[in-house]
């Protein structure tokens, strides 16, 4: 069985790294783009600064995981486990390998305006509704202000015993 799992604001501290990156990048917060998938490059057009400025600031990324992602190994021996993230493919990709969590998962798959369940997963963790709504498999929304990865892992656990 495989489980989805997204990155942003479910494994990852998005908003506060978001807040490193306008302390790094003056302005940050107020150009960043409120609708559609974030763009890097044009953002830092809009910014005028060099692109790399933004990617370089990637290299913090391992400093704004959840502390508990370690828990993911609880379900690794029953479980395949993948990072199903949205967004610019090289800004992801930089920031999922960076943080470190691939060393908790089985892999990661970066989608830009398809679904979600595009990698066959069995079942989907994500802190939006809309994305569980936009796949045809079961799914949970975790609101990480105020829950850890414990329902993630019931859940999961509910899911192998009911197979």
């Amino acid at each position: 069985m495989i489980l989805g799992i997204d990155f942003d604001r479910v494994l990852f501290r998005t908003d506060e790294f978001k807040e490193f990156l306008d302390k790094e990048i003056p302005s940050f917060l107020e150009t960043y783009p409120q609708e559609g998938n974030y763009d890097p490059e044009k953002h830092a057009e809009k910014l005028d600064v060099d692109p790399e400025k933004i990617f370089e600031a990637l290299n913090h990324s391992d400093e704004f995981v959840y502390s508990d992602v370690e828990r993911l190994e609880e379900l690794r021996d029953d479980f395949r486990l993948v990072i199903v993230s949205r967004g610019d493919p090289y800004f992801q990709e930089k920031k999922i390998v960076n943080s470190g969590v691939l060393e908790h998962v089985d892999g990661y798959f970066i989608v830009e305006d398809e679904d979600k369940d595009v990698v066959e997963i069995d079942f989907l963790v994500d802190d939006r509704k809309e994305e569980i709504e936009r796949v045809d498999v079961p799914g949970l929304v975790l609101d990480r202000s105020k829950e850890g990865l414990d329902l993630f892992i019931e859940e999961a656990l509910k899911l192998k015993a009911s197979e």
